[in-house]
Parts: structure tokens; sequence; C-alpha cells
């Protein structure tokens, strides 16, 4: 996000999705609903519904903002003689115009004028679309964004200590329970109060005519929960029981409060995920549902903004060679193995060999941990995925103790010690798995190695290039990944 100016339409047509779903807008905005998911699972039993779970106090100063929208919903009452309302009731312009109002008075003491002028588009954007009357999952995506710009400008960047995986969790929780606590239940209330179309072709991109994350979040939270079954929820009194206590029970209880007749014919689609058996599965199928039938379609992002650093057409830093696998760690760090490197495919140049492996590495940045992260694969010849515990092996024995030196064959071992460093996970854009350096350390790593206690008088002056590669040159011979020492001197220019 830039504070330079305004931020504004980027996406103008059809053909600007494509460049949409390249930008950075877009991977942040992907990662911080994953991350938030991720926190989100397990979390039973009200944790996520209890506004006095917010305690960080620029979040507290954002619930007060909304309760008073809350009220202001309160005070602008329905037209009831308006001969031409057919759908909407006009009292929503009303109602829209004094929260403009409310906003722009309100956010800048909140926020402070500078990030005020960068999240208010989002904010005002949250609640419905004043001419149309009417309100979509992408009036629920700009609320998000919102709360990723508050995580962004005023959780993360101005906090002094480590952000380590339990600060993030908590922080994460915050924003999951203003969104369940505060956000739904104001924007439920202004679509009963005003009678709110949903957007689009009568809410075919909504899961309940308006609302989409309330399913993918609420069945994360019910993961792992020891009575709670997805076969239950269209029943009435099951969601009636749990409406209080979890997300996704809330969002079916608002279903049976505003709808009638056999669940399976008004919300088909919930009938349908109701027949599968396991939350982890409902939660991932919402996940992909989300990313392929919700995120690239015009309807639903055309109205966001965008300030300067969220040009369309952004990338992440990748690097990919074709080489001999490593045998063990003595291998994995030298230049090359037997000096047998490609620069292409080695089957496209006539080259076969099940020792011979692509190394595709990807380093994309973390919007949860605030540092860069390295995902890579290695694929051999035959189209088969080197696992990682052959890759345990690879890594350097100075990463290793002197207790577990002399055992770096053995699984147990190597897992016990590189298990929750060197771990499986889903790549943040392309959703799928790769091998990735876990992040959750690099914080107190970059800290010691440019303010750290071991530095001396001459340390490293900290700008993004020494950054950058200080990190990867650290973690580079984890992924046996190659860094030319040319990369050296860019550290004393």
């Amino acid at each position: 996000m830039s504070s330079t100016s305004v931020p504004q339409r980027r996406i103008l047509s059809q053909k600007d999705i494509e460049l949409w779903l390249k930008c950075d807008g877009y991977k942040d905005y992907l990662n911080f609903i994953k991350q938030l998911n991720e926190f989100a699972k397990g979390v039973h039993e009200r944790g996520l519904n209890r506004r006095q779970g917010v305690t960080e106090e620029v979040l507290v100063r954002v619930v007060t903002l909304l309760d008073k929208l809350s009220a202001l919903v309160d005070e602008v009452k329905p037209l009831d003689d308006d001969k031409d309302q057919r759908f909407g009731n006009k009292a929503f312009r009303v109602w829209f115009s004094r929260m403009e109002t409310e906003v722009d008075e309100e956010l800048i003491l909140v926020l402070g004028a500078e990030d005020a002028t960068e999240l208010k588009p989002y904010l005002m954007d949250s609640f419905g679309n004043q001419q149309r009357i009417d309100y979509g999952t992408g009036h629920e995506m700009c609320f998000v964004v919102f709360l990723m710009g508050l995580y962004k400008l005023k959780l993360i960047d101005t906090r002094d200590e480590v952000l380590d995986k339990e600060v993030v969790r908590r922080l994460s929780h915050e924003l999951l329970t203003i969104f369940s606590v505060i956000y739904l239940p104001l924007v439920r209330k202004i679509q009963l109060r005003y009678n709110l179309e949903p957007a689009g072709s009568h809410g075919a991109f909504s899961l309940d005519d308006f609302q989409f994350l309330p399913f993918y979040w609420g069945s994360a939270q019910l993961v792992g929960h020891p009575h709670v079954e997805p076969h239950s929820f269209p029943d009435p009194q099951v969601a009636l029981k749990y409406k209080d206590d979890l997300m996704f029970y809330t969002a079916i209880q608002f279903i049976h409060e505003v709808k009638r007749g056999p669940f399976a014919e008004h919300s088909n689609q919930l009938w349908n995920i109701s027949g599968v058996d396991d939350w982890s599965k409902i939660n991932r199928g919402l996940l992909n549902m989300y990313c392929k039938e919700y995120l690239p379609k015009f309807p639903i992002v055309q109205h966001l903004v965008f300030g300067d650093r969220d040009d369309v057409g952004g990338v992440y830093l990748t690097k990919t060679e074709f080489r001999t696998l490593p045998v063990n760690a003595e291998e994995s760090t030298s230049e090359c193995v037997d000096t047998t490197c490609f620069n292409v495919d080695p089957q496209e140049a006539g080259v076969s060999s099940p020792l011979i492996a692509k190394f595709e590495y990807h380093i994309v940045y973390s919007i949860s941990y605030s540092v860069p992260v390295l995902y890579f694969t290695v694929t051999k010849t035959d189209g088969s995925l080197v696992q990682i515990e052959d890759i345990w092996k690879w890594i350097p024995k100075f990463y290793l103790s002197e207790t577990t030196s002399d055992a770096t064959n053995d699984i147990s071992i190597l897992y016990q010690k590189y298990g929750s460093m060197l771990t499986q996970m889903e790549h943040p854009i392309l959703m799928r798995p790769f091998y990735a350096i876990h992040p959750c350390h690099t914080s107190t790593l970059m800290k010691n190695i440019f303010v750290g206690k071991h530095c001396d008088q001459n340390k490293l002056p900290l700008n993004a290039d020494n950054y950058l590669i200080s990190w990867l040159s650290s973690i580079a011979p984890i992924a046996a990944l190659h860094m030319k020492p040319e990369y050296g001197t860019r550290l004393n220019d």
C-alpha cells in the first residue's frame, strides 16, 4: 500500500483480471485469508466469538467506530412511503452518506491521516453499493482488505518485539473476532433493515446470498471438533445450539432466520457441502472454490482500489536449474556435483539420468511473518519428487548440534531436528505443495545478524540488498541452493 496517493480502481475490464491474479495485492490478500484460516483451525467454544478478545488498542478503536455505524443504522429508519421502491430501501443511501461522513471524521482519529487515506476507501466500500442498494462478496472482500491494511500498517510494522508465531496467532484471532462478532452482525443488520439486494445474479457469488468467508473460516474453526459433524448443520436446532459459539453455525442460523422451505432447495451448495464427512476437506474445498469461482470474477473484484505499491503485475523471485542430485551434505554444498549442471531441461537436451533433477526455488514475501520465505521443489526426470527425508540428509553438518552430528541418517533424529525448520507447505500463490524453510525464526535470525550481540562495531548497514542476501546466504545450504560468490560483493556496495 502506498501513502503517496489515494488508492484508485485498476480493474476496469475483463482483460485486467489476468493482471489482478498476478499482482502483489492478490498475493497479499490470498496469503492473509489463508493466515487467518490457519489460526482459526481448532479454536472451539467461543474462541472467536467474544468481543472482549479484542485488546490491541488500534483494534479496540476500530470496534468503537463500527459500533457507531451500527447505532447509525438504528437512527436512520427505513422509508415506508417510497412508491418507487421496488427492491432495496432508499433509506440505505441516507445511511451510506452519513456513514461516509462518520468514517471521514473518525478514521483519522483512529489511524492517523496518512493511514486513514490508505484504508478509508476499503472500509467505505465494505457495507454495500449506495446506488444499487445491494451487497455481495466484493464488499465482504473490501472489509477483509481493510483488516489486512490494519494488520500491515498498525499491528506488525510498528512492533518492536519479535513477531513470533504466538504473536501472529493472537493478532489473527483478534482480527477474526472483529470480522465475526462486529462486522458480520452489522452488515446483516443493514441487509435486513434496508432490504439490500444480493449483488450479482441474485447472490450467485456467495453461499448465503451475501457472504462466503464466514463459511471458509468457520469450517477451519470446526476442524477437529469432538462433537459437531458436517451433516448436522442443515438442522435448524443444531444451528440454534451452536450459533453463539461457532462462526459457521452463526452464518447457518442467519440462513434459517431469513429463508423458508427445505434447506436443500434454498441453499443447494451448502446442502451439498453437508455431505462431506470431514471439516478439513470442506475447508480445503471452500478455499479452492473461492480461488476459482470468486477471486477471478470481474463483478466481485472490479471495485477494488490500489495504491502505487499495489500496481498490477507484481512478481516473486524464482530460480530453476537442472543438476545432479547430491547424495550427502558434502555434495549438497559443492557448486555442481560431477560438474554436471544444465540451464535447460536435460530431457530436451537428450540427457536422461535418474541422478539428474530439476531444482526450482521461489522467494515469496510472507505477510503473516513480514519476512521472505524460500519455497522449493526437487523433481527427478521421471516426474517424481525427491522426498523430504532425503533432503534432510543433504543439510550440512554445521547445522547439527554435536550430539546429533553423527546421526544424520537417522530419520527420527533428522525429523526432530529439522521437522519444524524444513517442512512441506502449500505454495501461497501456486496452491500446490512445496518444501519450505519455515519463517517462524527468520525475524530472530535477522535480528542477530544486523543488531545482535554477536555483531561487531562494523556490522553491516541494514538495507534491502543486505537483508535479502544475508538471509538467503544463511538458509540456502539447507535447501541445496547454490549462490555465486558475486552476491557477496553486493554487501559492500
